[in-house]
């Protein structure tokens, strides 16, 4: 079981739960984030995994420090509930910044900061958006990973702290960023075969 790269991480997930997805489409957006996760070795001295929600009023759904044992964070995250309201990016990505990194949280100083944003689509304001995800990236590295073709790519790289972020066609191949996310947020750790190395990589082209 890995950890992430050569010290502790703080990642926190972003889960888009807007009207635009289908109740389907929330099952696999968790199963990925479930999938991404129990590959981890779960602590206070090792990975610690927050998650919210992007929806009309955003509210973390669990902290840093709600869970430190894998078992309780796997439950939770296939207890989350599918909101179907608006895609609020922006104070989603406030809330991580003011919050959720917080030490109260679990917050640490030694650790690398991470957060991971999936969406399907573009925020309600696209330039408080903008706004608030350069606040977040004086803090943390934020990858961006679009889902579909509604997805406003503008707004994606200015979310993604690289300025390239990862893009799938569907839910359906959302699968295929695994390997992709683990290598770009804790590098070292994996070397799947579908893993991008670098620049921009649109992964739909492994699966044909």
């Amino acid at each position: 079981i890995p950890v992430c790269g050569p010290k502790s991480a703080d990642i926190i997930f972003a889960l888009d739960a807007s009207e635009s997805l289908t109740a389907a489409d929330f099952e696999i957006e968790k199963e990925f984030v479930y999938n991404f996760t129990k590959q981890f070795k779960i602590g206070r001295d090792n990975v610690q995994f927050g998650a919210i929600t992007i929806a009309d009023q955003p509210h973390p759904d669990f902290y840093l420090n709600t869970y430190h044992d894998r078992r309780h964070l796997l439950d939770k995250i296939q207890s989350l509930v599918f909101l179907q309201s608006g895609t609020n990016t922006a104070d989603t990505l406030k809330i991580i910044h003011d919050e959720m990194f917080k030490g109260g949280h679990g917050g640490r100083h030694s650790a690398s900061r991470i957060v991971v944003v999936l969406t399907d689509g573009m925020s309600k304001d696209t330039n408080r958006t903008r706004e608030e995800a350069h606040n977040l990236q004086k803090v943390a590295t934020v990858h961006a990973i679009g889902i579909g073709s509604l997805v406003n790519n503008e707004e994606l790289a200015a979310i993604d702290s690289n300025r390239k972020p990862g893009t799938v066609t569907g839910f359906d191949v959302l699968h295929t960023m695994g390997d992709y996310l683990m290598e770009i947020a804790c590098p070292g750790t994996h070397t799947g075969s579908h893993a991008s190395h670098g620049s921009h990589t649109h992964i739909t082209s492994v699966v044909g």
